[in-house]
């Protein structure tokens, strides 16, 4: 079968662009301290439930712990829950948005760890891998003294 010019032509510059769309998109936040721990705990989480033991993050340095899954806006989230909002990272997010064909700062398949600190400053830590399809609109948030976020959406004291 034989493509009429104009298809072929839009058929060749996809395939020429792919490689370059694939390289666009977020800065995944894997020199973060927490991320391999977070990221073994999303993977294992694909076969079987899970428990998210929030007391490390950050060194244990947190007020209010989230994990967000993909379609959630967790900048608006963690303002609802009286987080100030660095402007770097309100331009992280942005940029993560922007980059290739995505509609929301964490996309489909990706996670997010956020955490309020004690001046009431939120912090992201965004994962390009997540749950699976379960990840998908997934919130979830914990003010200690509970410390734990099943990957179910339920949170139970640690």
């Amino acid at each position: 079968m034989q493509l009429p010019h104009r298809m072929l032509a839009n058929v060749m510059s996809l395939c020429l662009c792919a490689p370059l769309l694939a390289a666009c998109g977020p800065t995944y936040d894997t020199d973060d301290p927490d991320y391999a721990y977070f990221a073994g705990l999303f993977d294992a989480a694909r076969k079987a439930e899970q428990v998210a033991d929030m007391e490390r993050l950050n060194g244990g340095d947190w007020k209010t712990a989230c994990i967000f899954g993909g379609y959630v806006h967790p900048i608006e989230e963690m303002e609802k829950l009286g987080a100030t909002v660095a402007e770097t990272d309100r331009q992280r997010m942005q940029d993560a948005k922007d980059s290739g064909f995505r509609l929301f700062e964490v996309e489909e398949f990706e996670m997010m760890v956020a955490y309020i600190d004690q001046a009431n400053r939120a912090h992201f830590i965004h994962f390009e891998g997540g749950i699976g399809s379960d990840g998908q609109h997934y919130q979830s948030c914990v003010t200690r003294p509970e410390t734990r976020i099943t990957l179910d959406g339920s949170a139970t004291t640690g």
